[in-house]
């Protein structure tokens, strides 16, 4: 059985609690937080908890106050803020002097005005050089331009002539706050920009940690639309700062089997799955790691036909083996009947479109608001920090009446309308 791992460190104490599938708890410790080394404390805690159990831990989740600390308590890393198209008053205004000294100030021409249109264009020889100036004596880049949130090119570009000139992270105010207000960007980039470094020799210290307790990260695989894959990865690296997180496009890595059916888990039984493997696959979108056919998988729990359905990531050398192990089952207790029969788009859209499935790209799209999908409750959380186009998703659940919404529609005949043709009323 797969446990989750929660571990708080706090101003006093440090806590670890260990959760069971159904979320239940099954082991609490505590602590003494030890400031002067976070993992300390942390590994106090994980020695209170079942050693039986630990390494059966496939998620960890920790939460930490050392940035607010070190925020309230004025510590961080030296950092050099570049500034794209400031006056010296928004510079003052900014607190940046007081925070990391005016030396760590570079004030380069550029940006945008209130409608995203460039002011001027970036002079590339100056940025190097200013880079170039700081790049040996500090941990982090803070870039904010002015209106980057309107345009955030000159960030951007900045952004990648910093990382072809040194190896150290950069953060950028248009992914960290999306309302105008420049120098408070500014210093808000400034802020996250003087914390990596401390997170990241935490995150390292308690990986460590774990690992000389067996505790070994699970993969998180993100499927999506192998359209998207490019845009989805440059849109979630935008969100990694100081986690220990590499994304990465792998397409060529994995092939996909989808198997659907109530008897699906016999199915992969047979195909050689063992049924232990299977049983954490109780909801929708859960994940494990299996063995079908000979060929190391991840399956992936996705209902999408209105039965259980199974989706493999397989290897594309291997995937064959995979295939044949699933589709030459013959139950010989029902005349020889096939387990498995091979079913093709035409059959799948067939099934998805009658459990009231929508797919991305062929139901709904970019351009539509959660609320008109039919999946918002499936795939938005209103209890989570913040993001994007909060307000307007907040809004809409609140006042409940978006202007159009995905819904199933059953005609009494044979005869179906052409897609994209209006209804009426």
């Amino acid at each position: 059985m797969a446990y989750a791992l929660g571990i708080d460190t706090g101003g006093t104490f440090t806590d670890a609690v260990l959760l069971g599938a159904d979320r239940q708890v099954l082991a609490t410790s505590k602590s003494l937080t030890t400031r002067f080394n976070l993992a300390q404390g942390i590994a106090a805690s994980l020695d209170g908890l079942p050693e039986s159990l630990l390494d059966q831990v496939d998620l960890v989740s920790l939460s930490t106050t050392l940035t607010t600390n070190s925020v309230v308590e004025g510590k961080g890393a030296p950092v050099c803020a570049l500034l794209v198209g400031y006056d010296a008053h928004q510079i003052k205004t900014s607190g940046l002097a007081d925070l990391i000294g005016l030396d760590a100030i570079e004030s380069l021409a550029g940006g945008h005005d209130a409608g995203g249109l460039p002011l001027c264009a970036l002079d590339e020889a100056a940025c190097r050089a200013a880079i170039a100036r700081h790049a040996t004596r500090v941990s982090a880049f803070a870039i904010s331009a002015t209106f980057a949130v309107r345009n955030p090119a000159h960030e951007v570009q900045l952004r990648e002539w910093v990382q072809s000139i040194c190896d150290v992270p950069v953060t950028c105010g248009h992914e960290l706050a999306s309302s105008l207000g420049a120098p408070r960007r500014a210093l808000t980039a400034a802020l996250n920009a003087r914390m990596i470094s401390h997170v990241k020799t935490l995150i390292d210290s308690v990986q460590r940690t774990l690992a000389a307790r067996r505790i070994d990260a699970p993969l998180m695989l993100v499927d999506c639309d192998v359209h998207d894959v490019a845009r989805t990865v440059e849109a979630l690296s935008a969100f990694v700062f100081a986690e220990d997180v590499r994304l990465r496009d792998a397409r060529a890595e994995w092939a996909r089997i989808a198997v659907h059916g109530p008897a699906v888990a016999e199915v992969l039984a047979h195909a050689g799955a063992e049924p232990a493997a299977l049983e954490p696959l109780v909801q929708d979108g859960t994940a494990v790691r299996a063995v079908v056919g000979g060929v190391p998988c991840v399956l992936v729990r996705r209902d999408e036909c209105g039965t259980p359905g199974i989706e493999l990531f397989v290897p594309p050398s291997q995937v064959g083996a995979a295939w044949d192990a699933i589709v030459s089952q013959h139950d010989v207790q029902d005349g020889g009947k096939r387990r498995a029969r091979p079913a093709g788009w035409h059959a799948f859209n067939i099934a998805r479109i009658e459990a009231g499935t929508p797919l991305f790209h062929v139901d709904y799209g970019p351009e539509n608001l959660p609320h008109e999908t039919g999946v918002v409750g499936s795939r938005v959380s209103f209890r989570k920090g913040c993001y994007l186009g909060q307000e307007v998703v907040a809004r809409m659940e609140s006042l409940g009446k978006p202007k159009q919404r995905l819904v199933g529609v059953r005609f009494g005949g044979d005869a179906l309308p052409i897609a994209g043709s209006p209804v009426f009323e």
